[in-house]
């Protein structure tokens, strides 16, 4: 046997062996649920039982709905799915849900999805990717800043101003359109821009005491910056999916 056909052997093998035990391995962690006989939905492998929101097919929201409403577990209070190769379990009916956030809520703090704190130390204070102690002091503090005297003091003065400047706003557009157009044809108004500049202005007022000027002016930079962070890319779906799935390995993608 010449030494091109004992490597070749050689690569045969660990390659035949490599997907033997992947294998192997894949049974085992999708055998979970079967194995404490709760039903669940059927796996793809590696995907688990997340290929459509993966793909970017769907939504998370309309995800975990279409999961809640499967007419195949419509009669079960809980049924086991996987996220990648994870377990999970989607809790259907509504006293154990209401036990689950109350008397056993110590035994189920942290969310799912987190960011890292040492990689990511913004994100990892942010209330939705914090875990449980942070989380908790963070809500204290926050919550200082919606008492009844902290809102009608302070916040409900400025969003006067932003619904007078709304109001402005929708009366600039109306009279843009007229002098464009013949007398009685409706005006036209982009209500998704409209909505997206309220909020903007409505966020930095609130939180940051800034006027950002966006219904105003008809742009501002803080809205530039919200339009790129929501901009689709590969980075984004990366950094993405180790946050919602493998918060172990976001160091490593860092």
């Amino acid at each position: 046997m010449s030494v091109y056909s004992y490597h070749l052997l050689i690569t045969i093998v660990l390659i035949f062996i490599t997907i033997t035990l992947i294998q192997f391995w894949l049974q085992r962690r999708y055998s979970y649920w079967h194995r404490l006989k709760i039903p669940y939905l059927e796996p793809t492998p590696f995907l688990g039982n997340l290929k459509s929101l993966l793909l970017l097919r769907t939504s998370f929201g309309d995800y975990f709905r279409g999961l809640y409403e499967a007419s195949t577990f419509q009669s079960a209070p809980f049924f086991g799915f996987y996220i990648l190769q994870t377990p999970a379990l989607l809790i259907r009916e509504p006293q154990l849900i209401e036990q689950l956030l109350t008397k056993q809520f110590i035994n189920f703090p942290n969310r799912y999805e987190a960011a890292d704190l040492h990689s990511d130390p913004m994100g990892a204070l942010t209330l939705p990717l914090a875990k449980y102690t942070i989380w908790r002091k963070s809500r204290r503090e926050i919550s200082k800043l919606f008492t009844s005297g902290h809102i009608k003091r302070l916040m409900y003065p400025k969003l006067i101003t932003c619904g007078e400047l709304l109001e402005g706003y929708i009366t600039r557009k109306i009279k843009q359109e007229v002098s464009q157009h013949r007398f009685g044809v409706g005006a036209v108004i982009e209500v998704k821009e409209m909505c997206a500049l309220y909020t903007t202005d409505v966020t930095a007022a609130l939180l940051y005491s800034i006027d950002t000027a966006g219904l105003r002016n008809d742009g501002c930079e803080m809205r530039t910056q919200c339009k790129d962070l929501f901009q689709i890319s590969l980075r984004k779906i990366i950094d993405f999916l180790q946050y919602s799935f493998y918060e172990n390995r976001c160091v490593c993608l860092n």
